[in-house]
């Protein structure tokens, strides 16, 4: 069977967010990936690339940011950290805080479209 097309969930982390966004995002924007894990983002999607090329398939790269979704704050997403708290607090009725620090420059991306996308 040969591979037509591949779809590779990258993150909203393979940017270069060291020169700072003036408008929206899009898949134009630079990438570098800070850190270990942007920068293994970066490095897959080459990697990728190259197969891709080599191989004549399409691929596709999506780059999500904050996802967050019941239960995917376990696994250590920031971002799913911060919405369980806003929706947990807002099922309770109480006042929820939220750290401008904690949340940092990001977009909020429900679980269930990324998985649609």
């Amino acid at each position: 069977m040969e591979v037509k097309r591949l779809v590779f969930r990258s993150s909203f982390g393979a940017y270069n967010w060291d020169i700072g966004a003036q408008k929206p995002v899009t898949e134009d924007f630079p990438l570098r990936g800070s850190g270990l894990y942007g920068a293994t983002k970066v490095a897959n999607e080459h990697l990728l690339g190259a197969l891709a090329d080599l191989g004549g398939f399409e691929l596709i790269i999506l780059r999500p940011a904050a996802v967050f979704g019941r239960g995917h704050y376990r696994g250590g997403s920031s971002g799913g950290i911060v919405m369980h708290g806003l929706v947990e607090g807002a099922k309770r009725g109480e006042t929820v805080r939220l750290h401008e620090a904690r949340l940092g420059m990001n977009e909020y991306v429900y679980a269930k479209d990324v998985a649609q996308a």
